[in-house]
């Protein structure tokens, strides 16, 4: 089940390997699974898989094998599917799980590649995040120091590793997230007409993310092509739409207001819903 920015971008991820022809099989620490049209939350019956003993598993359609378990069992788990399983090369999303990620590869010798989606540090000393972002940093600084490569998504996030890990720095290549390569997804990027243009941002309402750019940039856009129009999606899921765009919007935005929309956070169906109808 897709839920968040992380989550999406860990889907594309997994799928776009699986496309590539390499096996890619996912452990899931508790939560649900919805393969092909049909969920399994953690507990429910699962078909045992003929390629893994008695660790239980459902294949999606694709061919990607996921491995559900307890957070009690997981390293535990962890370790049997990659000594069945035979992967080349461990994955980790994200540091939450580094505890599992890093009992892995010392049990097993695996080589650890590490995505960092985020500096956390950086989160909290640049973006303005609460203490909880200080904290998850320490369990990502281990992870950066215990894995034998990283993956950025971009050169600016390149260059804060480097800051925040120098010794780390031999370690790092990027990789940026994409879009599906359909025709459709294609024809949807690139056959949009100016005049009509909806650009539409999805995901949290934070400094990290360049919010405060985007903002500064809206009014110059909608001067030159006024008939443009803004749809902001995300923000802290307590808060309203009208909360979220006192925070963020400025006098210098008051002539575009009919042009700047937002939305306060969206689930994915209600996402969904906008993509088909806004």
């Amino acid at each position: 089940m897709i839920y968040g920015g992380l989550g999406t971008a860990v889907g594309g991820w997994v799928k776009a390997c699986a496309r590539a022809g390499i096996d890619v099989a996912v452990q899931l620490v508790e939560g649900s699974l919805v393969l092909d049209g049909t969920a399994a939350m953690y507990g429910a019956p699962r078909r045992r898989s003929p390629n893994t003993g008695e660790l239980s598993a459902r294949e999606s359609k694709d061919g990607i094998q996921f491995f559900q378990c307890s957070w009690s069992e997981a390293i535990a788990a962890g370790v049997r599917v990659v000594e069945k399983w035979h992967p080349d090369v461990v994955h980790l999303h994200t540091a939450m799980l580094w505890y599992l990620a890093g009992a892995i590869k010392a049990a097993t010798g695996k080589p650890l590649v590490f995505h960092v989606h985020s500096v956390d540090r950086a989160e909290y000393d640049i973006g303005n995040e609460p203490n909880p972002f200080l904290a998850h940093g320490r369990a990502q600084q281990e992870a950066i120091i215990g894995s034998d490569r990283l993956i950025a998504l971009t050169r600016p996030e390149e260059i804060l590793l480097r800051q925040y890990y120098p010794d780390a720095a031999v370690k790092i290549r990027v990789v940026g997230n994409g879009i599906e390569d359909t025709d459709a997804a294609l024809t949807a990027a690139f056959s949009a007409r100016s005049e009509n243009l909806t650009v539409l941002y999805s995901g949290r309402l934070v400094e990290r993310k360049g919010i405060r750019e985007l903002l500064a940039a809206i009014p110059e856009v909608l001067q030159a092509v006024p008939g443009a129009r803004f749809v902001m999606t995300g923000g802290p899921p307590p808060f309203s739409a009208a909360a979220v765009a006192a925070q963020w919007l400025e006098p210098k935005h008051s002539p575009f207001l009919d042009r700047i929309h937002f939305t306060g956070w969206q689930s994915p169906a209600q996402m969904a819903l906008r993509r088909d109808g806004c």
